[in-house]
């Protein structure tokens, strides 16, 4: 990761109940409408593991693509439920339901 890092918000501001602080690598910045949406690698807790990719809403641009960026945000999410069809081994076709939950971080600005 690149060593530059921009801090948001302003350091004295502190975490409340279900935020979350972020750090990791932005891979890219696409703006729709009046807000941007942040696609950001975080570094992954060891060697053998996967890093986490999520992604960040905010009303201001984070940073520049390749750069390491900070970030205080709060998860936004809902459930999605949805009907699935099934077969089993005798050839039944049975209904299951899957619940499922969406979601992405908003920036606390």
């Amino acid at each position: 990761m690149n060593a530059e890092v921009k801090a948001m918000p302003a350091q004295n501001q502190s975490m409340k109940p279900n935020q979350i602080m972020l750090i990791g690598r932005l891979d890219r910045v696409v703006k729709f409408k009046d807000r941007f949406d942040h696609i950001i690698t975080l570094p992954a807790p060891d060697e053998y593991s996967k890093p986490s990719v999520v992604r960040v809403n905010a009303k201001k641009e984070l940073g520049q693509p390749d750069t390491t960026v900070k970030c205080l945000a709060q998860f936004n999410g809902w459930p999605n439920e949805y009907k699935v069809d099934e077969e089993d081994e005798r050839g039944n076709i049975r209904k299951r339901t899957v619940f499922d939950v969406k979601g992405f971080f908003v920036a606390v600005e």
